[in-house]
């Protein structure tokens, strides 16, 4: 139950991503947003800390831990020893990350026998919607690099790619369904989701039309896939769809959500504090839980279930 513990950790190892590491400069990221204006800075998480989490859901009912948060998972240098480290500690951890495919250090980290499932983010399949969306002439080296994955991963590495649904592209996503359908991968649209407390999602959506990312979604997968429909995908036990997840930035802050970049005003205490004053991740587990949604970024957010009162109550108990 995610009263006790979540099951899916995310840990930002690093923040290492656009033109400085990748030579892009997605239109929708928010913390790449924040770095470009000198807002935030490039930082990776010391491996102490990386150590204590591991150890922390040791015993825990953890189902995923997430190498990667504002990130690339690509350019973590330390991948496979922190796959290791994991593994050493919690033999049946299953760990995945994100890459944007783009200027990896090393290929070889992507297909460690380790790390359990590796998702691309390619929001385009044409050079010319890539550069547009991704804001770099990178396509062909990002189709590169998952062709290359795919003919190297190892035998139970589960392979995703990711189309973040945005103005820019939201004309083409059966387009890109259809592209990416050649490959022996799940295919997930993500459309872009906005929060007017989490600044500057809210900047970057302009001129974005949810209600027709939401009826194209579903169309194209047959199912109820899209934003307005993420209220009727939701586990019977959980009151929003990310309500199990524990996110924690590469600085160190244990975030409110996993998916809204606000860490200095969204967070429940950092790990560093944490370590020095002896406290547990279920503490602040435990404070995320006692805090429901009683807080302005939960408040304006319209991915809660339909009836999550009830299923909020429920899980309480």
């Amino acid at each position: 139950s995610w009263r006790d513990f979540p099951t899916v950790i995310q840990i930002g190892t690093n923040n290492y991503c656009g033109y400085p590491y990748c030579g892009i400069y997605c239109s929708y990221c928010v913390p790449q947003y924040y770095i470009a204006r000198k807002l935030d800075d490039y930082i990776e998480m010391p491996m102490l800390q990386i150590k204590w989490i591991f150890e922390q859901i040791k015993d825990k009912n953890v189902g995923l831990c997430r190498l990667f948060l504002n990130g690339d998972g690509g350019r973590e240098s330390r991948l496979s020893e922190i796959l290791a480290l994991g593994k050493s500690i919690n033999p049946k951890l299953n760990m995945d990350t994100f890459t944007c495919g783009v200027n990896p250090i090393n290929k070889e980290l992507l297909v460690d026998e380790r790390l359990n499932g590796l998702s691309f983010t390619i929001s385009a399949h044409t050079p010319e919607l890539y550069l547009k969306v991704h804001r770099g002439n990178k396509f062909k080296e990002a189709i590169e690099t998952l062709e290359w994955v795919l003919n190297n991963k190892h035998k139970e590495q589960s392979i995703e790619v990711h189309c973040v649904v945005t103005k820019d592209n939201i004309d083409s996503i059966k387009e890109w369904w259809d592209f990416f359908g050649q490959y022996p991968i799940m295919r997930v649209l993500s459309p872009l989701v906005c929060n007017c407390y989490a600044m500057p999602s809210q900047v970057l959506s302009v001129g974005y039309d949810s209600t027709k990312a939401d009826a194209l979604i579903a169309e194209i997968t047959g199912g109820k896939r899209g934003f307005m429909f993420l209220c009727d995908r939701i586990p019977n036990n959980m009151p929003c769809n990310l309500w199990n997840v524990l996110a924690i930035e590469a600085n160190g802050a244990i975030l409110k959500c996993c998916t809204f970049y606000n860490w200095k005003q969204l967070n429940f205490g950092f790990i560093q504090d944490y370590i020095a004053n002896g406290k547990t991740l279920k503490e602040a587990w435990q404070i995320r839980c006692n805090d429901q949604f009683n807080n302005k970024l939960c408040e304006s957010c319209n991915m809660k279930a339909i009836n999550w009162q009830k299923k909020l109550a429920l899980g309480m108990k």
